[in-house]
């Protein structure tokens, strides 16, 4: 990443003063380095959350995109990707968190993005950033409403009588997803989950750049939302992973984003789900879950 140009053009005098950050480099080949100066005037900690717009350059102009984030501030020291992208760099200049009311100097930062897990959907931006102050019990997260699910294919070698359906048991009740089959051979690591977005534009889903890949049990083992929902289940009824062969219904699932800790880019998509014998690369099955992502403030 090749920070160009930084301004400052607002600042709350009841908690910072004197602030500036500006882009220097210090010799013709060397790269571009942020500096950034300012005398905090309360600690800062959770008690603020930075939010960030990233605008697109298009046709000689900076229009708003659908990359948004929003984060507490001490998340950013310990929750990746931050944690690698920005707080591990902030620490190497002395920076703590919370962080005591004092002036800040930090010199010569650079943000490495080799180890950002997604890709950018775009190469020239505007970061236009701030910062709220919230109460310290808010956390800004994320609500996933399952709105209908089918099974489009499965292969009658690895599972039969596969279904699944959308529920809620009444009127202000959440939505829930229910799968049920059952499975001929041990299911585990040699199955692979794919799960690609398609998002509701114009009338129709568009595939777009969000994917995720996950092994069987490292999913449940290691994801804290996807896999989070299935570990729920699997856990509540006593299921291992890798799965013997059998019947299984999997009832009430919901996925557990409230500390989700970025904006989706999308609110309403279509999700494709391919299981894949990871041997063989056989299709098991396929299936579609349509549903709507709202960001949500939690207290």
């Amino acid at each position: 990443m090749i920070p160009e140009r930084c301004e400052v053009y607002d600042v709350n005098p009841n908690f910072l003063s004197n602030v500036s950050v500006v882009v220097k480099r210090n010799s013709r080949r060397s790269p571009y380095y942020i500096h950034v100066t300012g005398t905090t005037l309360q600690t800062v900690g959770d008690n603020v959350t930075l939010h960030g717009l990233c605008y697109e350059y298009l046709h000689n102009e900076y229009k708003r995109s659908f990359v948004e984030f929003n984060i507490k501030m001490c998340d950013m020291f310990n929750k990746d990707p931050w944690k690698s992208l920005v707080g591990s760099v902030l620490v190497e200049y002395g920076a703590v968190c919370p962080a005591p009311p004092k002036t800040y100097r930090l010199h010569n930062i650079t943000i490495s993005i080799d180890r950002f897990p997604y890709v950018l959907p775009f190469e020239r931006v505007m970061l236009e950033t701030y910062a709220r102050f919230t109460p310290t019990q808010e956390i800004i997260g994320m609500q996933v409403i399952p709105e209908r699910a089918s099974v489009i294919y499965y292969n009658k070698s690895y599972l039969y009588n596969a279904s699944a359906s959308v529920r809620r048991y009444s009127r202000r009740s959440t939505y829930y997803l229910n799968m049920e089959g059952v499975t001929k051979h041990t299911w585990g690591n040699n199955v692979t989950v794919h799960l690609i977005f398609y998002e509701y534009l114009h009338n129709e889903y568009k595939r777009s750049f969000v994917e995720m890949h996950f092994k069987g049990c490292d999913m449940i083992k290691n994801d804290p939302y996807v896999g989070g929902a299935i570990a729920a289940i699997t856990a509540r009824i006593g299921l291992p992973c890798p799965a013997p062969a059998g019947f299984y219904k999997l009832m009430n699932i919901t996925i557990p984003a409230e500390d989700f800790p970025n904006v989706w880019p999308f609110e309403k998509c279509k999700v494709e789900v391919i299981l894949e014998q990871t041997p063989t690369t056989d299709i098991i099955a396929k299936g579609a879950i349509y549903a709507t992502f709202k960001q949500k403030t939690y207290t």
